[in-house]
């Protein structure tokens, strides 16, 4: 954990001068909360739960990149935990209103109550609206998501759900 703060930091003392190289791309944080919804047809219970994602990226020209944690309450018979990484493509560049489309890849951590842990490497997709807060750096985020994730053969592990969330983002 001290090494992960002490990399992000380091990667962002070069933005913190007075003066930007041309080289330097916006780096970003990023944080939302909301509901996550249990859609698996393989599970009789199916449920709603809290739902939130932790970003770090980089904003290129047009797209944004980076890695992502989130974690998803899925009823109260299980959770998801992600661990992955996401593109954000804008539809369209507006001054304070940009729509884009969200993709995900990442490994899924699935934890009933009962029973034993499984992972399955997954991705996620999804529509989002961001909103520039007056001339500030600052973001917020509103986004949808569909999750799935793939079992060992390549097919629809049947663990499915969505999110919805809203938040915030910081860029430097």
């Amino acid at each position: 954990m001290i090494a992960w703060v002490a990399s992000v930091l380091l990667a962002l003392l070069p933005t913190l001068g007075p003066d930007r190289l041309a080289a330097q791309q916006a780096l970003l944080v990023n944080g939302t909360a909301g509901v996550s919804f249990d859609i698996n047809d393989r599970d009789p219970v199916g449920g709603t739960g809290f739902a939130f994602l932790g970003g770090v990226g980089v904003r290129l020209r047009r797209v944004t990149i980076g890695g992502e944690f989130g974690q998803y309450a899925l009823g109260g018979d299980r959770k998801a935990r992600l661990y992955g990484a996401f593109v954000r493509v804008p539809a369209m560049s507006g001054r304070r209103v940009e729509p884009y489309l969200l993709l995900g890849l990442g490994v899924y951590r699935y934890s009933p109550a009962t029973g034993s842990r499984s992972h399955a490497v997954g991705g996620s997709v999804g529509p989002g609206l961001a909103f520039t807060i007056a001339r500030s750096r600052a973001r917020v985020l509103f986004e949808s998501r569909f999750h799935s994730a793939l079992d060992r053969i390549g097919t629809i592990a049947g663990e499915e759900f969505v999110t919805v969330a809203a938040g915030l983002e910081f860029a430097w």
